[in-house]
């Protein structure tokens, strides 16, 4: 009667470290995706950024070095100095013409001589 008990208790705990091993797996293979999309929506972001730093730099209406732009779940932000309302609107513009570009904030400041 003994030895059944034994054999019971054994295939009990083999049946919960099989279920724990296969929790722990789950656990890390839902973590290891999460990095992945992490990891695909920083260089998403930091495509933009390129794209739209290459687009103000050929831009000869802008004064590029002096606008900051980051990209964070592919919103544009845009910050620094430009001479003119116009300039503001040029950089607004080429920055929603990137595809990926969902939305654009711009903290641009018009400077006043």
């Amino acid at each position: 009667m003994r030895k059944i008990h034994i054999t019971a208790l054994i295939a009990l705990l083999a049946t919960t470290a099989i279920t724990m091993n296969a929790n722990a797996s789950r656990k890390v293979e839902n973590s290891l995706k999460h990095k992945e999309v992490e990891a695909e929506e920083a260089l998403v972001d930091t495509v933009i950024t390129t794209k739209v730093k290459a687009l103000f730099l050929r831009e000869p209406e802008l004064s590029a070095m002096q606008i900051h732009v980051t990209t964070i779940n592919q919103q544009v932000t845009l910050m620094g100095d430009v001479n003119s309302e116009f300039e503001e609107n040029v950089a607004i513009n080429l920055a929603e013409s990137v595809k990926e570009v969902k939305n654009v904030h711009s903290h641009l400041r018009i400077k006043y001589s």
